[in-house]
């Protein structure tokens, strides 16, 4: 269940919370449109505003082109980086790897599959672009099929 949580600390200070609760203990800091966590505070001449940015429990910063998630989160498998167009990126130590899926998903609904930096799906094709697939293994271009 989503929520806002907004607790007034003192006359001059308001505190919102944007998250989710997975169970009664258990709660995410989360929200898509906006930062999950604002602190407004005000005095007599200004209003000083600090938002925090969370998905799924995770702090990101948001970029002018995009949302940068900290760490690497194997628990949860959320991306690393949403671009504001839509597309995600799994990254591991600054290189694109996923173990379980596409290190890649596009908008469109492209994939690219990575592993440690290189293109690879032993199981299948490393790239698909619409109806065109593309074989790779440890970042070798193997064949193609249309």
């Amino acid at each position: 269940m989503y929520c806002l949580i907004r607790r007034n600390i003192s006359k001059n200070q308001i505190y919102e919370d944007w998250g989710k609760f997975k169970s009664k203990n258990n709660f995410l800091h989360h929200r898509t449109r906006g930062p999950a966590i604002q602190e407004i505070l005000t005095t007599n001449t200004s209003v000083d505003v600090r938002t925090s940015w969370y998905f799924e429990g995770r702090h990101y910063t948001k970029e002018k082109d995009c949302s940068i998630l900290s760490g690497y989160n194997i628990e949860n498998n959320s991306p690393s980086i949403i671009w504001n167009n839509g597309t995600k990126e799994w990254r591991r130590e600054d290189r694109l790897h996923r173990y379980d899926g596409p290190a890649v998903t596009y908008s469109n609904g492209d994939q690219e599959y990575w592993l440690y930096g290189e293109r690879h799906n032993k199981n299948g094709p490393a790239v698909i672009y619409g109806k065109k697939q593309y074989y790779f293994e440890n970042g070798k271009f193997i064949r193609e099929t249309k």
